[in-house]
């Protein structure tokens, strides 16, 4: 059983199966050889998660998580009762119509709908063996899979992710060798990804959407196939009704073409190396991102009824905001980078030797064929390529890598090896950091491709843009272009900023190419024949990494943003004078960095009398700001450094032993009893880390930012807080309403929410806790005061 999967129910299927073959041998005799291969896959794995959804039976009166209790009182609301909604009424049965379990002051079902992948992969490869001076290999490979899997909480299979991509790759080689001192190695490779990503039910259009032999009619205005399929519709506390927005996401392709030419050189105590490389990357992109549309329900909008809750909202109709993409983000986008190298390994005495070389690479920006790609200016706002600016962003010529690395034999016996080594290294910029950075902030800023840089109220003073792209995901607000009806469209909407302002993300002009930098010390030792131990310190340093900040944040004591019910005040931005039409501005910088510092210790037993094994143990520290190219977005951007900590991949101890043992043979039929092996691995390691965010999904907003990504406070050892099936225990200030996982009679909720109280009183905190509070062992975790950050790390 998955360790998530308790009984009773039922257990989860778990079933891999993989398979292959592989065939090879010559062609000509010496001359020329062929092998082949294939590997096919197929996995069901089963997921397991209690997801908070409502409650369609009664629940005495609460009108937070049961639907029932919402329509009892809209219908009994004074003085006049509140109609229902027709188009919400008729979504209700989209709702899992099972008893949930009150866990943690919501309403839970039980679901876990299985990842389904298959994947098929081929290789064939050809070796020539033209003379002795001239060797030639070309080499294919193909994968193809289809994976369906829920890649975010969904209350339905329909609305799982599926993935359907197909890889190939081709390379040739020549080596030639010239004569005994010069060597040359030149290299074409290809490689071509083709991927789709879209949910289970992408084929149907939500205005006439089959499920479970019911028909439902959502009039999204939605009228572009490839944005097809149902909508979300996200209430808040619950798990939204619908798949992942962030899909359409086509890929098809992506494709890079390498040239690579090395000439190796030896003379006397020297062997040089020198060589060079260009790669051309391109890649055809659609990223509709909110291309199905979002309607969300948030409480507090059900007209004549202030304290309406977001269940009751949905079931009257009465929806906060909605999101939609509009125009086309159809791109073909190219970027190329050139690298040269000189390397020197030279023999200074027979018992040392040092390694000497220098790298340069350079990539240039991004282009568009069609110059569909726009910047922003903090001074002059949106900027058109081929009109305003000649490229988004400046080419980065300063990329000099060197490195150094010694061997030393300090005894001349053999014995002991001290070795030492450092050097940088340059990262070569891919194409989805500037048009696909899907997962920052909770708007759909994905990039330059989607800057809408000829829509209205985009330019200074909310004028007309003048630029040629009009395509963004926009927010919004219930109007004339947004409205909750069966009639629809429920969304007749362009790009117009100035009506709802429109989220973009920029690149820094000044943008620069991230390094790391590497050094290490070892020192190995023989310790008897076939045995020997080796002790080293590794130490990696990330600099001018890519980071994302929202320039335009709303500073997080806006009175507006707090008073209007955290609606994002565009009022109150820091851009809102200059350029009114623009609501998050996330811009793509240099501004994260990242250290790694480990102890490695190996100790290795070659082959004796048949037994061979290799024993590893790690010992290390790795912090950084964020652990992904697209990561989640700071707290604060404007003290981003505050986000430096234990990285995501922060693994303090990691113990490894992997045995090997030759049974002894005996001849026999076909080699049938010679050459078995039996071995094993172990791995043994440490947790890793894990933090809490509050984010978009059941957000508070505490901070009154609009990002949606604020921590809280932490008081007590971290280590109190054990992850578990029934989560870290919640409590509400005051009376606990029937959805409280403890009755007020329940002892346990009095110590706990004392605990709370009185920490949120001694540290200056709102004992009101208007948000509730965590407590395990003797640890709490309190939101912050409103308009405040947490002190969490």
């Amino acid at each position: 059983r998955n360790w998530f999967n308790k009984k009773p129910d039922p257990q989860k299927p778990l079933r891999l199966n993989q398979f292959g073959g592989s065939v090879g041998g010559p062609i000509v005799k010496e001359k020329l050889f062929y092998f082949l291969t294939y590997e096919g896959a197929r996995h069901l794995v089963g997921n397991s998660e209690s997801l908070p959804s409502p409650n369609l039976g009664t629940l005495g009166g609460d009108t937070t998580n049961s639907i029932a209790d919402a329509e009892a009182a809209l219908a009994a609301h004074l003085p006049n009762p509140i109609p229902l909604s027709a188009l919400s009424l008729s979504l209700i049965p989209l709702f899992p119509n099972q008893p949930g379990t009150i866990v943690q002051g919501t309403n839970k079902i039980n679901v876990g709908f299985p990842n389904r992948n298959r994947e098929d992969d081929g290789l064939g490869k050809i070796d020539y063996h033209l003379s002795e001076h001239h060797v030639f290999t070309g080499r294919y490979f193909v994968g193809d899979s289809l994976q369906v899997e829920r890649d975010i909480a969904v209350l339905r299979p329909e609305w799982q992710s599926q993935a359907a991509t197909r890889a190939q790759a081709a390379g040739a080689n020549w080596t030639w060798t010239i004569n005994n001192n010069w060597v040359n190695e030149a290299k074409f490779g290809f490689n071509r990804f083709w991927q789709s990503i879209l949910t289970v039910d992408a084929n149907q259009d939500p205005n006439n959407y089959k499920l479970g032999g019911n028909v439902y009619h959502i009039n999204t205005g939605v009228t572009t196939p490839i944005n097809f399929g149902f909508p979300e519709i996200a209430i808040s506390g619950f798990t939204s009704l619908g798949g992942n927005h962030g899909w359409p996401l086509l890929t098809t392709p992506n494709q890079t073409y390498q040239f690579t030419d090395n000439l190796s050189w030896t003379h006397g105590k020297h062997t040089v190396r020198f060589g060079g490389e260009y790669r051309h990357g391109s890649t055809f992109n659609i990223r509709d991102r909110y291309g199905k549309s979002r309607v969300r329900f948030t409480g507090g909008n059900t007209p004549n009824f202030s304290a309406s809750t977001p269940l009751e909202d949905f079931l009257s109709g009465s929806p906060a905001k909605g999101r939609i993409f509009v125009g086309d983000s159809a791109r073909h986008v190219t970027i190329n980078s050139f690298g040269g190298f000189v390397q020197d390994d030279f023999r200074v005495t027979p018992r040392l030797t040092v390694n000497l070389g220098l790298r340069y690479d350079l990539t240039t920006p991004i282009k568009e064929r069609n110059n569909l790609l726009g910047n922003f200016d903090p001074q002059k706002g949106l900027l058109q390529v081929g009109k305003d600016i000649s490229k988004p962003y400046d080419t980065d010529a300063n990329n000099f890598a060197p490195r150094l690395g010694i061997s030393w034999d300090p005894t001349g016996k053999g014995k002991t090896v001290i070795r030492a080594g450092g050097g940088i290294t340059y990262e070569i910029p891919h194409i989805s950091i500037f048009i696909g950075q899907n997962g920052v902030n909770n708007a759909s800023t994905a990039g330059l491709n989607v800057i809408p840089t000829g829509a209205k109220g985009v330019g200074p003073g909310g004028t007309q843009g003048t630029g040629k792209i009009v395509a963004a995901s926009i927010n919004i607000s219930p109007g004339p272009n947004f409205s909750w009806s069966s009639a629809g469209p429920i969304f007749n909407a362009d790009v117009d900023c100035g009506a709802s302002p429109c989220d973009i993300l920029g690149v820094n002009r000044k943008l620069k190419t991230p390094y790391v930098t590497t050094w290490n010390l070892n020192i190995q030792q023989e310790l008897a024949r076939n045995t020997s131990l080796q002790v080293g310190y590794v130490g990696t340093k990330g600099s001018k990494l890519y980071s994302v900040y929202d320039i335009n944040q709303i500073p997080n004591q806006s009175a507006a943003e707090i008073a209007c019910g955290h609606c994002e005040a565009n009022a109150d931005r820091p851009f809102a004078t200059q350029f009114p039409a623009l609501g998050v501005i996330n811009q793509l910088g240099n501004g994260y960095r990242s250290n790694y510092h480990g102890l490695q210790v190996t100790f290795t037993q070659r082959a004796w009398q048949g037994l061979s094994f290799v024993a590893g143990y790690t010992w290390a520290h790795a912090l950084d700001q964020a652990s992904l190219n697209r990561a989640q977005q700071p707290q604060d951007s404007l003290h981003p450094e505050r986000e430096y900590g234990n990285s995501d991949l922060d693994l303090r101890h990691r113990l490894t032993l992997a045995l090997s043992y030759e049974l002894p043979g005996r001849k026999s039929f076909a080699q049938m009893l010679e050459g078995w092996q039996v071995n094993s691995i172990v791995t043994l390691q440490s947790g890793l880390p894990w933090s809490v965010i509050d984010g978009f999904a059941n957000g508070t907003d505490v901070s009154g930012t609009g990002e949606f990504s604020d921590r809280w406070d932490f008081f007590g050892s971290p280590s109190d807080f054990k992850p578990s099936v029934a989560g870290i225990p919640f409590f509400l200030a005051g009376t606990p309403p029937p959805s409280d996982p403890l009755g007020p009679t329940d002892p346990a909720y009095a110590i706990n929410n004392g605990a709370c109280v009185n920490t949120a009183s001694a540290h200056g905190l709102d004992s009101a806790m208007p948000f509730g509070c965590y407590v395990q062992g003797k640890a709490v975790m309190l939101p912050p005061v409103a308009g405040t950050f947490g002190t969490m790390g």
